[in-house]
């Protein structure tokens, strides 16, 4: 593991469910999508096929066992032997591997972000302008007078709000990205955004 940890880089893609990593490619990856956003419905096999974009993206995963979990969550649907996209997103149901992948990449990058500008802060040098310019954003909304009803209402509007900013930065990320001709000889660098609600007494 320790041979594996100094050879390899760490990415995002390593913690993040499979399936998402699929999904993503089959909305930007112009092999798999009529265009930018836009999945192109897929046959199970062939060359340009949901089984050659699970070889690509989904690692070791049998091409069966991710077509019956996509299918299962209702992110995935089957017609006239094609597989077309329902959902952007798959979100692990049960404590497995993806839920717990998610937890940690979700607690890692936080942490990353939060220690990264308290190291900013720390410097002798620090200024609002150098905070604009290297500082990561981070910022929070939260109060402690709500009613009961008012909570719901507002966990329920984070999840739909949060999800329309998601889809939208996933789908900025995916217009911009390298393709793969470009990729070579580029220092790679993950970026990226989340959003969490969170509620206690």
């Amino acid at each position: 593991m320790r041979d594996e940890f100094e050879s390899h880089r760490w990415t995002p893609a390593m913690e993040i469910s499979p399936a998402n990593l699929l999904l993503h490619y089959w909305h930007f990856d112009g092999d798999f999508s009529e265009s930018p956003g836009r999945p192109a419905p897929l046959p199970f096999d062939g060359i340009i096929s949901f089984s050659e974009l699970a070889r690509r993206y989904a690692g070791d995963i049998p091409v069966g066992a991710i077509k019956e979990e996509l299918k299962r969550a209702e992110v995935v649907s089957e017609s006239n032997g094609f597989l077309t996209v329902q959902k952007r997103y798959f979100q692990p149901e049960e404590f497995d591997q993806d839920f717990i992948r998610n937890i940690f990449l979700s607690m890692g990058n936080l942490a990353c972000t939060v220690a990264h500008n308290a190291d900013l802060v720390s410097r002798d040098d620090y200024t609002q302008e150098l905070n604009e310019n290297e500082g990561r954003f981070e910022r929070f909304a939260w109060s402690d007078q709500l009613s009961e009803a008012s909570r719901e209402a507002f966990r329920s509007w984070v999840r739909n709000e949060g999800s329309r900013f998601i889809e939208e930065a996933d789908h900025w990320i995916g217009e911009n990205e390298l393709d793969k001709d470009s990729r070579d000889g580029c220092k790679p660098r993950s970026v990226g955004v989340g959003i969490y609600f969170f509620e206690e007494d």
